[in-house]
């Protein structure tokens, strides 16, 4: 409402915000705000692949961290594939590479990123690591719950908490899975 109210304030407060495209139509139903969406869109483009790069190296040049070659800096483009659908893997991905820079150089290594099993890996450890954490009836219904939130064409499936959530188990598995930022949850 605030945000609404802002933006509606007789044309003295711009604002500047984003919204990934599967979340527009929530955005056009608030109060004040949504009547504002249709007229104010600006569609972004993907990112180039310098943008990517500029990505990846801008944040770790920020905080002081070099990469060990522009290679690894390739790799780690490569994990947001073509248009930057993996932007999220690419930035959890960097910010376990760089908990594991070395201390003396605040260099990121390729050393690192292998132990961490590359992107894919690095996600599927920590997801296996929460998984381990639970009690093995919690860890059981956890494991359902991520099959339930997969479509039939392999793209994420959203769900009502009343959907996933039966038994004292499963609720106990959602509220892990959300804390260990594998399952994101939200009102509707």
């Amino acid at each position: 409402l605030a945000l609404g109210a802002a933006v509606g304030a007789g044309g003295c407060v711009r604002l500047l915000g984003t919204v990934r495209s599967d979340f527009l139509s929530r955005l056009a139903q608030l109060p004040l705000l949504g009547a504002e969406v249709p007229r104010a869109i600006t569609l972004l483009r993907p990112l180039s692949p310098e943008g990517l790069r500029r990505a990846v190296q801008g944040p770790a040049e920020v905080a002081g961290a070099r990469f060990e070659s522009p290679e690894l800096v390739d790799e780690l483009v490569s994990t947001a594939g073509g248009g930057g659908n993996g932007l999220p893997l690419m930035q959890f991905t960097l910010a376990l590479l760089y908990e594991r820079r070395e201390a003396s150089t605040q260099l990121l290594t390729r050393r690192a990123l292998a132990e961490l099993g590359g992107a894919a890996g690095a996600l599927a450890r920590h997801a296996d690591e929460a998984l381990e954490s639970m009690l093995p009836k919690v860890a059981a219904a956890a494991k359902n719950l991520l099959v339930k939130l997969v479509g039939q064409d392999g793209a994420r499936a959203r769900r009502l908490e009343t959907e996933l959530v039966d038994t004292e188990d499963a609720r106990q598995a959602l509220q892990a899975l959300v804390r260990a930022r594998l399952v994101a949850a939200g009102t509707e």
